[in-house]
């Protein structure tokens, strides 16, 4: 696959908190549509559409939720052939050492502690936005 820089980045996010999910979609509105956000309440949700349309450049996941927790899910994209490629980053509110070790050991590219206002939002949203398309490039 050809590595490129991205011109915007179609982000799939799975997080079941309706405020997160409402500081997450703020923050990155102000960076003017370079990213467009796609919301999943469910990791099974987000699991059923990558088997069913086109892939997201990237997913991010909360670990803890309903059913299907954010752990199944990076072992679901990086153990697909077709997905792995895809990077998955993961946002949670634990800061357990365990729970940290346990997302790399299942090869999610990065582990980011959510922000506790919104200020810390914005901020996540612009150096993830800054990183993603400024700076790394992604797999066609």
């Amino acid at each position: 696959m050809a590595a490129k820089l991205q011109n915007s980045l179609t982000i799939w996010v799975a997080e079941d908190n309706q405020n997160d999910q409402f500081f997450l979609r703020h923050a990155f509105s102000e960076l003017a549509s370079r990213a467009t956000l796609r919301f999943f309440e469910r990791s099974e949700d987000l699991i059923a559409a990558l088997n069913e349309e086109f892939t997201p450049n990237l997913i991010v996941t909360d670990l803890k939720m309903p059913g299907l927790g954010g752990y199944e899910l990076v072992r679901f994209v990086k153990n697909d052939k077709r997905l792995k490629h895809i990077p998955v980053i993961v946002f949670s509110g634990s800061n357990d050492p365990a729970d940290i070790e346990n997302a790399y050991s299942l090869f999610a590219n990065s582990y980011v502690s959510k922000p506790n206002d919104v200020a810390g939002y914005e901020k996540f949203a612009a150096s993830f936005t800054a990183f993603w398309l400024e700076q790394a490039s992604l797999a066609a």
